[in-house]
């Protein structure tokens, strides 16, 4: 009886014992992670979105420009005819009586300048003239005056305008001076009779 006593409190320790081993063995055996494994996410950043630059204001560039070629006043002299009671004798082209100047004596030369030329300006031209009407082509010509300007001669006589005409087929400069003289289709100038405010009668 006591024996068997003996027997199972033995048993017991030994359980005890073993089940004590068993829980130190648990508890050596155990790793502990001393490493944690970071979670390194790459840094979700966008690439920057660069929209191109849009300018506030936009300059207004001017691809032509407005330079008028401005004709020259006058240009190309045009000599024509007109006949009245002086006969048929030279006019422009707007029907206005031109003049010769006895003291045109030097070939190639004016003799109107400053006063003279105001009150009898030179007819000028920027091209060859031309001639209709009766007025012969063959006659007319050229010469430079001293600022530069191209005046009309026919014939032999340079040809000048006179301020007191204020239309076309007046004549009020005929004779003036007894130096003045309307110029004839011949280009000799006519010295029969003294002018007229009147217009013509016809042109030729």
């Amino acid at each position: 009886m006591v024996g068997s006593r003996t027997r199972s409190i033995a048993a017991g320790r030994a359980a005890f014992a073993l089940a004590a081993a068993g829980l130190l063995l648990a508890a050596c055996s155990g790793t502990s992670s001393s490493g944690s494994a970071a979670s390194s996410a790459p840094p979700s950043s966008a690439p920057a979105s660069s929209a191109p630059a849009t300018p506030s204001s936009a300059a207004a560039v001017s691809t032509g420009s407005t330079a008028a070629s401005s004709s020259t006043a006058g240009g190309a002299a045009a000599v024509a005819t007109t006949s009245g009671a002086l006969g048929v004798y030279l006019v422009d082209g707007q029907g206005r009586t031109l003049y010769m100047f006895d003291a045109d004596t030097e070939e190639g030369k004016s003799a109107c300048y400053g006063g003279c030329a105001t009150a009898w300006p030179p007819l000028t031209t920027t091209g060859a003239p031309t001639a209709s009407g009766s007025a012969a082509g063959d006659k007319l010509k050229t010469i430079t005056r001293t600022d530069g300007s191209k005046q009309v001669v026919y014939g032999e006589y340079p040809l000048y305008y006179f301020d007191k005409d204020t239309a076309a087929g007046q004549t009020n400069g005929q004779a003036v001076g007894g130096t003045w003289w309307v110029v004839g289709s011949d280009g000799e100038p006519i010295k029969t009779a003294a002018g007229s405010g009147s217009a013509p009668a016809s042109t030729g």
